[in-house]
């Protein structure tokens, strides 16, 4: 590693205030706030995409929300995306009940906040949040390292839009901010050996998430006309108790001109640990419609069509009890995201929320490291949107 450091520092690197790994809610929200101060930043994303889980994907001419199914405004944050997207499109109102299946009936779960949707997907708030910043998308960051000058170097890998190796393959920076799972962070970290304080590492490492697989299946237009002479009072579903099924999402009931139904199913965490590492995930997409199609509708075990995607790290089980994990030695690191939670957070605002409050004090504390200059009020960030 020392020797590549050596190697790329002769070859001038591209050097950068503050190099930010992954494009999430958080990440993109610390290089909102630098670069509202004039920091020069370059956001490091493994990803064609940004968001995370907050994550849409195009399906046979619709949208399908395969991560978060919705959003709610549970504080300053969320409030203000919401009002700044509002203005150049159209922010509809979705649920303000999820019900729970009790094994026998539908039971209205009325604590959650009204859900607001998009018809382009979840996913348009990360990219109304990402718009503007400089990010360097399919490069992975796979170690890191000090530098005599105690910025740091980050080794990178991944290959450009036509498929062949991107260059540069490192950069420099000041200060990094890892905006990405703790357990991925955590590898970054490793590669720093012996520069950390046991205390900084060991709470990194303490960080626990839930996995889950989730399956997103369309159906004939036929089946349309069924769900709605049924109609069912839910759009959205959990399943506390069942082995196999977490949730399900009415997801064309999102938009007014889907004319065939597409559903998402999320599993148990249960399920998903014993399946995350099979290699063809055909049978067991095909557990969740079939688990699906006992309790919803009985048809939903046949689909014309189907994806399935693993999250790894999907739910914050044990986060770290604060706003972010940072040191200053052996030079400027922070952590960030929603397995950051200060106490205010804690099983009250829903993930998206946090991880942009943990995002946004990530950039003040890398701000008062820095150069300190003005911290912009929270208002401006939704200004001229």
């Amino acid at each position: 590693m020392y020797d590549r450091l050596s190697e790329d520092l002769n070859q001038h690197l591209p050097a950068v205030d503050v190099a930010i790994v992954g494009a999430g809610m958080a990440g993109s929200i610390v290089a909102r706030r630098l670069r509202q101060m004039a920091y020069r930043v370059v956001i490091v994303e493994k990803s064609r995409g940004v968001g995370g889980r907050v994550a849409t994907r195009r399906v046979h001419d619709t949208h399908a929300d395969l991560g978060l199914p919705a959003w709610s405004v549970q504080g300053k944050f969320m409030q203000g995306i919401l009002t700044a997207i509002s203005r150049r499109e159209t922010i509809a109102p979705w649920t303000d009940t999820i019900y729970e299946f009790d094994g026998e009936s539908f039971v209205k779960n009325t604590h959650w906040s009204p859900a607001y949707v998009s018809p382009a997907g979840i996913n348009r708030i990360a990219k109304y949040l990402a718009s503007g910043l400089e990010i360097w998308r399919q490069r992975r960051a796979v170690a890191i390292a000090p530098t005599p000058a105690r910025t740091w170097y980050i080794s990178l890998e991944g290959t450009g839009s036509d498929g062949s190796e991107a260059t540069p393959m490192g950069l420099t920076a000041k200060a990094i901010v890892l905006a990405i799972p703790a357990p991925q962070a955590v590898s970054l970290l490793e590669t720093v050996n012996g520069h950390f304080a046991p205390h900084f590492l060991d709470t990194a490492r303490s960080v626990a998430y839930d996995p889950c697989i989730t399956a997103i299946a369309g159906y004939s237009p036929d089946k349309q006309g069924e769900i709605l002479r049924r109609s069912p009072p839910w759009r959205a579903v959990r399943f506390p108790s069942d082995p196999v099924l977490a949730s399900a999402s009415w997801e064309s009931s999102k938009r007014t001109g889907d004319r065939a139904p597409v559903f998402v199913f999320h599993s148990s965490t249960t399920f998903a640990e014993a399946h995350l590492d099979t290699i063809d995930l055909t049978q067991v997409a095909q557990k969740l419609l079939d688990r699906a199609s006992e309790t919803l509708f009985p048809w939903l075990d046949q689909p014309e069509w189907w994806q399935v995607h693993r999250w790894r790290y999907a739910f914050c089980r044990r986060p770290h009890h604060g706003p972010l994990l940072a040191s200053t030695q052996p030079a400027i690191v922070a952590c960030a995201g929603d397995w950051c939670q200060d106490e205010t957070h804690l099983n009250r605002f829903s993930s998206i929320e946090t991880a942009l409050n943990s995002g946004d004090r990530a950039a003040f504390w890398v701000n008062q490291q820095l150069e300190n200059r003005s911290f912009p009020p929270f208002v401006s960030l939704w200004e001229n949107s």
